[in-house]
């Protein structure tokens, strides 16, 4: 898949492909026939995807984080719009400093 990140050192342990916008990410998309573009953020760039989104991944966790601490938040959507196919909760434990869920959306079409 093409990797769509704002973090210009991010590495794929994989064969993924990063880009760092969404006009590059779209045309090397389009060029290469990929099946799959997977957005990994920032904010503003899971924003500047969303009106292009078929899926989202969606990992909310159960901790009230301090405004200092450098998390990213996930931008509003219009609910509606979307089917949640799947919850998946996780709890706390050896791996995992606190619980979390990971949900699975998919846009409903017209």
């Amino acid at each position: 898949p093409l990797v769509l990140t704002s973090d210009f050192s991010f590495k794929s342990g994989n064969r993924a492909q990063a880009v760092t916008s969404v006009p590059a990410a779209l045309e090397l998309a389009e060029k290469t026939g990929a099946d799959e573009l997977v957005c990994v953020g920032g904010a503003r760039t899971y924003e500047a995807t969303l009106p292009f989104a078929d899926t989202i991944i969606l990992t909310t966790v159960q901790h009230r984080f301090a405004p200092d601490e450098g998390t990213v938040r996930f931008p509003a959507f219009e609910r509606r719009q979307w089917r949640v196919e799947s919850v998946r909760h996780h709890p706390e434990d050896r791996e995992h400093s606190w619980p979390f869920d990971i949900e699975i959306w998919h846009r409903l079409h017209a």
